[in-house]
C-alpha cells in the first residue's frame, strides 16, 4: 500500500508547504495582531473541525480496514479540487483580487484541507486503538 500512499503523503506535505508559502506571500504586510493571528487560528479550527468530521463517519465501525481511513483522508476529490483550486487562484489571479478577505481565504483554505489531510492520515492509528476498532488485511 506504500507504493499507493506513499505519493499521496508526499503531496499533502508538499500542498502544505506551498500553502504555508502562499500564506507568507498573501499576509505579508498585514498587521500581525488583528489579522494574521485571527486567520491563523481561523485556519487551524478548520482544520480540526475537518479532521472531527471526517473520524466521526468512523466512530460507529466495529472492523476497518488498515487504510481505509489514510485513503478516507488522503484520496478525497473534494480536498483535493479545494486545494487545487485555491493554488491556481493564487498563481493565475492573485495580482487581480484586492480584497484583504479573499487573500485570507487563499490561503486558510489550502492550508487547512492540506493539515487536516495529514493528521487524519497519521492520527488514524491512534484512532483505531482508541475506540476499539479491530482491522482488517
Amino acid at each position: 500500500m506504500g507504493l499507493v500512499l506513499g505519493p499521496l503523503v508526499l503531496f499533502w506535505f508538499a500542498a502544505m508547504m506551498f500553502s504555508l508559502r502562499m500564506g507568507y506571500v498573501v499576509l505579508s504586510g498585514k498587521g500581525f495582531f488583528p489579522f494574521i493571528i485571527v486567520v491563523v487560528a481561523v485556519a487551524v479550527i478548520v482544520a480540526l473541525a475537518y479532521v472531527s468530521v471526517g473520524l466521526f463517519k468512523f466512530m460507529g465501525r466495529e472492523t476497518l480496514w488498515a487504510f481505509e481511513i489514510p485513503f478516507f483522508f488522503a484520496a478525497n476529490k473534494v480536498s483535493i479540487a479545494l486545494f487545487l483550486s485555491a493554488a491556481l487562484v493564487y498563481l493565475f489571479a492573485l495580482h487581480h483580487i484586492e480584497q484583504d478577505v479573499v487573500k485570507a481565504l487563499l490561503f486558510v483554505v489550502p492550508f487547512s484541507v492540506s493539515t487536516a489531510t495529514l493528521m487524519g492520515i497519521f492520527s488514524s492509528d491512534t484512532f483505531i486503538e482508541t475506540y476499539n476498532i479491530t482491522r482488517t488485511y
